[in-house]
């Protein structure tokens, strides 16, 4: 259970890394260096929800703080399927990054913890590693996926004519069916 959640999370994490990419490099116009600092809140909220993770989990358990993080999660990605074309980092972008970077943070930790803590010391390894295979290939899977479906939503949208600002809005709205 622990490496199918761990690789559905990780389908959303990564597509969203990259979507939020394109978005704050071809839609907001920022620049790359600055387009990576603003990942930085993003990598503050995961390290908080991982020391709040931390402190839940012998309260509530490795099943229960995940499904809260899930759903911070979850409604983290609701608010960035609502991205205007002509967003604002703080207002717009950073409402939705914010809960899910928490959610990520409490998710992580419990689904590491019961992917590992129960299996004999010499499968330890074995288990890490199903683990990180779980996260690899379901970031792989998801953003493959996600990023054909996003591409197909933008250039059916592109087939009709095209006028001054369509193409940002078709980009968002490929975006919007990606998160």
């Amino acid at each position: 259970v622990a490496d199918l959640t761990l690789l559905l999370a990780s389908a959303a994490v990564f597509s969203t890394f990259f979507f939020v990419s394109l978005y704050l490099q071809q839609i907001l116009g920022y620049r790359p260096l600055r387009a990576g600092a603003a990942f930085l809140p993003l990598s503050a909220g995961i390290a908080t929800g991982a020391v709040v993770a931390r402190k839940l989990v012998p309260r509530l358990g490795v099943r229960v703080v995940p499904v809260i993080g899930l759903a911070l999660a979850t409604t983290g990605m609701i608010v960035l399927t609502q991205l205007p074309v002509h967003g604002r980092y703080v207002s717009d972008l950073l409402a939705g990054l914010f809960p899910l970077a928490l959610g990520l943070g409490l998710t992580f930790v419990p689904i590491t913890l019961a992917g590992t803590t129960e299996v004999r010391p010499e499968d330890a390894g074995l288990a890490s590693g199903l683990l990180n295979t779980a996260q690899q290939v379901g970031g792989s899977i998801g953003l493959a996926v996600l990023a054909t479906l996003a591409a197909s939503r933008t250039t059916s949208l592109l087939h009709s004519p095209v006028g001054p600002g369509s193409v940002p809005a078709a980009r968002v709205s490929g975006f919007h069916v990606a998160f």
